[in-house]
């Protein structure tokens, strides 16, 4: 789903295949990144057996929406580490101009 291989209609089933292998290779969870689609996640974690991560993108399904669809984990990636990048640049430049970072 990250790389969009292959032809949609076979995603899933092939991210199913993929996600079995990493658990019988030993894996604790099984991340199919940008797989977030409501049916397609629900089916996903179904069918590959057992704990399954995702992504939380902003506009996208909620935590109760993921949760809904069997999910185990929930990942925010580097989008908490950019908003504190950016609340960081803002208070630099408040207090550049002498103004209070609050």
């Amino acid at each position: 789903h990250l790389r969009k291989w292959g032809e949609p209609e076979g995603r899933v089933d092939e991210a199913v295949r993929r996600g079995r292998l990493y658990l019988e290779a030993g894996a604790d969870c099984v991340y199919p990144i940008f797989l977030n689609e409501p049916v397609e996640l629900t089916r996903f974690v179904t069918e590959v057996g057992g704990p399954v991560n995702t992504v939380f993108l902003p506009g996208g399904m909620s935590l109760k929406e993921m949760a809904d669809c069997g999910v185990a984990r929930v990942t925010y990636g580097s989008a908490l580490a950019r908003a504190n990048g950016a609340w960081l640049a803002d208070a630099a430049r408040k207090i550049a101009a002498g103004e209070s970072p609050y």
